[in-house]
C-alpha cells in the first residue's frame, strides 16, 4: 500500500497538483482542503472515493482512496478527523487496519484532541493496526509557538 500525506491549505491548485500525485499512490490523508460551499472540491478528478464526514461543513480532514475495500467509521469523523477501515491480505492472511487522517489545531488544549486519543486508546484495546497521517501544527504553544497568542 502507498500512502501520502499532504496538508493542501485549501488551495485549488495544490488539490489539482494531487491529483497528478495520486497517480502513484492507493491512499491519501489529506488535511486542510480545497472546500467550497462547506463540500471538498476539486479532487473529483483524481478518482477513487473520498471519504470525510458530509454532516459537518468545511472539514479539515478527508482520506482519499484508490483500488481496495474500505469501510469509513463515520462514528468516529469529524471535522478534523477522518477514520475508515481497510481489508489487506499478507503472508499471514487477511488482516484489518484503521487509517485515520487528523488535524490538529493550534487552539486546542491540550493536544492531542480527545477524538484522536479515543481512536488511538481503541485500537491498542483491540489490537487493532493503526495508521495515522496528520498535521500536528507547529502553530500549537506546547511547540514553543507564539504566533496565535495574545
Amino acid at each position: 500500500m502507498r500512502v501520502l500525506q499532504v496538508n493542501l491549505h485549501h488551495s485549488r491548485a495544490a488539490s489539482a497538483a494531487l491529483s497528478v500525485t495520486m497517480r502513484d499512490c492507493d491512499v491519501a490523508f489529506i488535511q486542510e482542503p480545497w472546500t467550497y460551499k462547506g463540500e471538498i472540491e476539486g479532487l473529483k478528478e483524481v478518482g477513487g472515493e473520498l471519504i470525510y464526514s458530509r454532516f459537518i461543513p468545511y472539514p479539515r480532514t478527508c482520506t482519499l482512496k484508490k483500488g481496495f475495500w474500505i469501510l469509513p467509521l463515520m462514528h468516529q469523523c469529524s471535522r478534523d478527523l477522518t477514520v475508515v477501515k481497510i481489508k489487506t491480505s499478507s503472508g499471514w492472511g487477511p488482516r484489518e487496519i484503521i487509517l485515520g487522517s487528523a488535524y490538529l489545531p493550534y487552539d486546542v488544549e491540550p493536544p492531542p484532541p480527545g477524538e484522536l486519543e479515543r481512536l488511538v486508546t481503541g485500537c491498542r484495546a483491540n489490537g487493532t493496526h493503526l495508521i495515522v497521517g496528520c498535521d500536528a501544527n507547529s502553530h500549537h504553544t506546547s511547540r514553543g509557538s507564539t504566533e496565535h497568542q495574545q
